[in-house]
């Protein structure tokens, strides 16, 4: 005969169970407030969840990097006169490099149309692959553009041999840079596009337009004269040519950077010309590139800190 167990010890059975359950649920409740209740009592604050960490940029003097290295790409001139325009850039940029900057002639890469290491995108993705694979973070990493550049509705275009690439092609050839000092010129037409793309935390992107100016710049012309004018000094008088610098013997990436606009400003009035191309410089990682970046120490946020840490040491020439 089947014993029935009694409504009532069902009824006791179900509640003494839900009671052990509500327990263990009002546990776990209270173990998690109780960090909060005493971290309140603390006077501490908890951010929301959503509210991003605050991003500040370190104005210390940077470490001289262990060793630098330079990439100068030279793209299509489309005439004799612009080839010798080019080819006398180059000249000053490894000389000043090399003299002024501490890069060595094996750590120099120099890619035109006119030399057997053409400036193609095959070779400038072998280039690229071989320098990611070869810096390390205590190294830097300088890259020049000079030539030609266009636009479209998506994308700016660096005019090369054979395919062009455009500035997210740019882009990932950069990628797997891992130095922890790394300078862009990029001097062409349409070069403001190129920010953007290439902008990340730590390395310092130049433009010598807006996004949308896309007449052929005066940029390189200026810089190269502006580095001329250094090496001549230190030639002719052993001290170099400071250029908006009020420390001896160094300048900044900032200070060269406002220099060469300073000189493309003259240009133009002294031509009587509207200005076609202001000159951008993004160094926060935000893919925004500012006209005239001030170093404020005030807000971290805003270009031109990080340019204004990078300094190269002028030497005398002994």
């Amino acid at each position: 005969m089947n014993q029935c167990v009694p409504r009532t010890s069902q009824c006791d059975a179900l509640c003494s169970t839900a009671s052990w359950r509500l327990c263990i649920l009002m546990s776990l409740i209270l173990a998690t407030m109780i960090p909060r209740i005493q971290l309140h009592a603390q006077g501490s604050t908890i951010p929301p969840p959503d509210e991003p960490p605050e991003v500040t940029v370190n104005r210390a003097p940077r470490v001289e990097p262990r060793q630098r290295y330079a990439l100068i790409v030279v793209g299509i001139p489309g005439d004799e006169v612009r080839r010798d325009r080019f080819r006398g850039i180059v000249d000053t940029l490894e000389n000043w490099l090399a003299r002024f900057a501490r890069v060595t002639r094996k750590n120099t890469f120099v890619l035109t149309p006119d030399n057997e290491a053409q400036s193609d995108a095959d070779t400038l993705r072998k280039v690229t692959t071989e320098l990611s694979r070869k810096i390390s973070t205590e190294d830097a990493l300088w890259v020049f553009s000079i030539g030609h550049g266009s636009v479209d509705e998506r994308s700016a275009w660096f005019h090369i041999p054979g395919p062009d690439l455009n500035d997210a092609q740019w882009a990932d050839l950069f990628a797997e840079v891992r130095a922890e000092e790394q300078v862009f010129w990029f001097t062409q037409a349409g070069s403001g596009r190129f920010v953007k793309s290439l902008s990340r935390p730590r390395r310092i992107v130049i433009a010598a337009t807006d996004p949308e100016e896309v007449n052929e710049t005066r940029f390189p012309v200026i810089l190269a004269g502006i580095m001329n004018e250094q090496l001549a000094g230190q030639q002719e008088t052993g001290e170099p040519v400071l250029v908006n610098s009020d420390t001896p013997e160094e300048v900044s990436v900032l200070s060269l950077f406002k220099a060469v606009c300073d000189g493309v400003d003259s240009h133009f009035q002294s031509e009587n010309l509207v200005p076609t191309e202001h000159g951008q410089l993004d160094d926060n990682g935000d893919g925004k590139g500012t006209e005239s970046p001030e170093v404020s120490t005030e807000i971290d946020s805003i270009d031109g800190g990080l340019a204004d840490r990078i300094v190269i040491r002028l030497q005398r020439r002994v």
